[in-house]
């Protein structure tokens, strides 16, 4: 398999913008597509929210981290319904330097014919990276929160980023029939340990990144 490389997303690119529109429409069900404005919107506002993953030219998955709002990230916790699908560029905050931020991530984006190739560890480690990018330019990370739809995203939030479990929202239509919400009171110090246990687990050679 060609090496996959990792692309923190620092600018805003049309291109690559609705390149990860059509694998989002892709990976979910057709109740769930989400058009190119609202993408777009979110992304214009805050470019730097996203891990990419390549395979040459190909687009084979992407990562978000969202700055929330206090308000939005109060509104994740609570939430009753499927969070991602709601997120709107209001929620979203411009990074500022003395703010500590609220960060959330929706679940990863993979295209299904890259299921089985471990790439969903190679974003988990883009990620990290993108996290400690942020923190290396002096923005404060605080609280960090997620959801997952499969046991495998569990296992990744859980084993990779040490998140505790806080509750399965029932009554939604996921891949699994649940979607579970994670939380962890700070982000800092975690980057650095996800990253190599990654590392130790896959190799670093063989991420290709």
């Amino acid at each position: 398999m060609m090496k996959a490389r990792i692309e923190l997303a620092k600018k805003y690119d049309a291109d690559v913008m609705k390149k990860c529109v059509e694998l989002y429409n892709i990976v979910f069900p057709p109740k769930y597509h989400m058009d190119f404005a609202r993408f777009e919107e979110i992304a214009q506002k805050n470019p730097r929210l996203k891990s990419l993953c390549w395979l040459g030219d190909e687009l084979a998955g992407y990562i978000h981290y969202y700055p929330l709002t206090t308000a939005a990230y109060d509104r994740f916790l609570a939430s009753e319904e499927l969070f991602d699908m709601t997120i709107c560029a209001e929620d979203i905050m411009q990074y500022e330097k003395g703010h500590v931020h609220d960060m959330f991530i929706p679940s990863i984006v993979m295209n299904p014919i890259h299921q089985g190739k471990m790439l969903g560890l190679v974003l988990m480690r883009g990620l990290m990276l993108g996290l400690k990018d942020l923190q290396a330019d002096g923005y404060k990370l605080g609280r960090l929160g997620a959801t997952a739809y499969t046991d495998a995203g569990m296992h990744q939030l859980k084993t990779y980023m040490g998140l505790e479990f806080v509750r399965t929202i029932s009554g939604q239509e996921t891949f699994d029939g649940f979607a579970q919400t994670f939380q962890d009171v700070a982000v800092t110090g975690r980057c650095e340990t996800a990253i190599r246990i990654i590392d130790e687990y896959m190799g670093f050679e063989s991420v290709g990144i």
